[in-house]
């Protein structure tokens, strides 16, 4: 199929007066795989009532409507005056490899007013999105923009072809912009997103999210203004919340000239893989004072722009460590990719500022042994001593060579993760231990270990003994771990033998195939609210139909349950070949 109508051929002139079609009633068009499809019409002026255009996989699609008198593509539009959408308001694009521009300087007059949504994707040939004529009419409408993978996109807001004096820089700052959300990913070529005649006096007032991923030439956010009289401008982003910024390689600056910026509501900031920053953020007062360019700095701000950041995403260098201001520091979630760490005491003196951090995820790193501290450095140790108070979840995952999370020091007064209630480990195969004297088990509620192959055992008797209020446990694909609970060598055998976990009531055991039992025959545990545990995959280990784990090498029985003490429906899912005989238990 080339064509949705088909051009007829009138013998006489007066038969071709009105060549206008119109779809009053029509809804939605959906045009999807017409891998053959170059128009949807030839030499016809199109009119419709739809709220809803679908243009998805038609490959040679390239106008709405083709003039065959014009032979030149670059010439074509996906939509110019002959196409009247006046109730659209979401537009899909998608796939339509032979497209170049989507909107003509000239459009129907009642056309795209109540456009709301614009999603592009997959367009390779595309050279920008927003064009001089739609732009005048998308300014107070449009509140979401989605553009991915257009290899040819040059700009996004098109403002330097614009002819009409309305589009003149200084009358483009007087547009009202609706836009919400903003999503730019995969476009190769881009340089910039917005031109700075947009951004100026919160044009993009109500923005509230901004992601741009994997943009390879991307050097800056906002691009440089030319032929403007120099005056340092602010850029105020009053009610963002996101800003995400992910893999980025070239990008260096928010902005190339001097300038600040405001973001009073930002809650969640990310910056990944944007390797060629020198400094994130600086206060621009505190700044100006000791360093003459501004180029070095993403966001040169105003005092208190950043008062709400809670949630922080950073690719973590040297240079970041020691450059980010106080405003960052008040925030309580921080995630941290740490491939460019290569020592232990950059982080050190990182989270010495971050006295209100709740929550630590740390991702990625081949070379660090110890996240915390190396055995000997008085400094690290120094650092962190009294700031991780607060800190209530810890995550840490994909660190290849760590083998302690923290290494016990006799320089310690005390546990430094004193309200520690989530600690999850995964896929850290050299870890040797996760117990040590740093950190506090009593309020874990939430213990997970995953592909740690370098454990034996879980913890040691007297840090179980400790999970007052451990509420959730699952261990899986720890190939080496033979016992859940290590015995205390320093322990005397007369003293009580009993561990009972007094808030259990989820337990994991996964894919532990050389597991023998929860612990040695000398201790006694007892789970009296447990309500569900999941076994599999661990072969050397058994569960008799009395619900009693049992290790055939050693003939242990530590009992799952004690009946006296569980009032209500206990249930054991239990799933392994080695296990079919057991069922499910009351």
């Amino acid at each position: 199929m080339k064509e949705i109508v088909v051009e007829e051929k009138y013998e006489n002139l007066e038969d071709h007066v009105n060549d206008r079609i119109e779809f009053c009633q029509l809804q939605t068009l959906t045009l999807q795989s017409l891998p053959e499809l170059t128009c949807f019409a030839s030499n016809n002026e199109i009119d419709s009532s739809m709220g809803l255009f679908n243009y998805k996989e038609c490959t040679k699609l390239g106008s709405f409507i083709v003039d065959r008198n014009i032979r030149d593509a670059a010439l074509h539009y996906l939509f110019d005056a002959k196409v009247g959408f006046p109730c659209l308001k979401k537009l899909v694009i998608k796939g339509l490899h032979k497209l170049m521009t989507i909107w003509h300087t000239h459009l129907d007059p009642n056309s795209f007013s109540k456009l709301t949504e614009i999603w592009v994707e997959d367009c390779p040939s595309l050279i920008h999105i927003l064009g001089p004529a739609i732009l005048q009419r998308l300014d107070s409408t449009v509140d979401l923009l989605n553009v991915w993978k257009c290899d040819s996109l040059q700009v996004v807001f098109n403002v330097k072809e614009a002819s009409d004096t309305l589009l003149a820089p200084h009358h483009l700052e007087k547009f009202n912009f609706r836009l919400c959300e903003v999503d730019i990913r995969n476009c190769r070529s881009l340089k910039n997103v917005f031109p700075a005649s947009l951004v100026r006096n919160r044009n993009l007032g109500k923005l509230q999210k901004l992601w741009i991923f994997d943009c390879e030439m991307l050097e800056q956010i906002v691009g440089e203004e030319v032929g403007v009289e120099e005056v340092m401008p602010t850029f105020v982003f009053p009610s963002t919340k996101e800003v995400f910024l992910f893999n980025l390689p070239q990008l260096s600056s928010f902005y190339p000239g001097r300038h600040t910026s405001k973001w009073p509501s930002l809650i969640e900031l990310e910056v990944t893989g944007c390797y060629k920053l020198e400094v994130l953020a600086a206060e621009s007062s505190c700044f100006q004072q000791q360093h003459d360019t501004y180029k070095q700095v993403f966001f040169l701000y105003e005092k208190d722009s950043f008062s709400n950041l809670k949630n922080l995403t950073l690719s973590i260098t040297e240079t970041l460590c020691g450059s980010l201001p106080v405003d960052f520091f008040k925030i309580k979630n921080i995630l941290v990719y740490c491939e460019h760490i290569t020592s232990v005491v950059p982080l050190s003196v990182f989270f010495k500022k971050c006295h209100n951090l709740e929550t630590l995820r740390m991702f990625n790193n081949g070379d660090i042994e110890e996240i915390f501290i190396c055995e000997g450095s008085l400094d690290g140790e120094q650092h962190l001593v009294g700031t991780l108070s607060q800190l209530k979840n810890l995550k840490i995952v994909g660190m290849p060579n760590l083998m302690h999370v923290w290494k016990d020091s006799s320089h310690l007064a005390g546990p430094l993760f004193q309200n520690l209630e989530t600690l999850r480990l995964h896929h850290c195969p050299r870890l040797e231990n996760i117990v040590s004297s740093a950190i506090s088990y009593r309020n874990i509620v939430e213990l997970e270990v995953f592909d740690c192959n370098g454990l034996k055992h879980l913890v040691t008797y007297s840090v179980a003994k400790s999970f007052n209020n451990l509420e959730r446990m699952i261990v899986k694909n720890c190939e080496r771990m033979i016992e859940i609970v290590e015995s205390d060598k320093d322990r005397d055998i007369d003293v009580e033998n009993e561990i009972t976990f007094s808030r259990l009531q989820y337990m994991e055991l996964s894919d532990l195939p050389n597991l023998k039992g929860f612990c040695c025959r000398d201790y006694n545990v007892r789970f009296p609210v447990l309500e569900t545990l999941l076994v599999s995959s661990c072969l050397e280990m058994k569960i008799s139909s009395d619900g009693v784990l049992l290790d055939d090498s050693k003939r242990e029985r530590i009992p799952i349950k004690e009946r006296g003490l569980c009032r209500f429906e206990v249930r054991f899912i239990v799933r392994s070949h080695t296990l079919k005989d057991a069922g499910d238990f009351a």
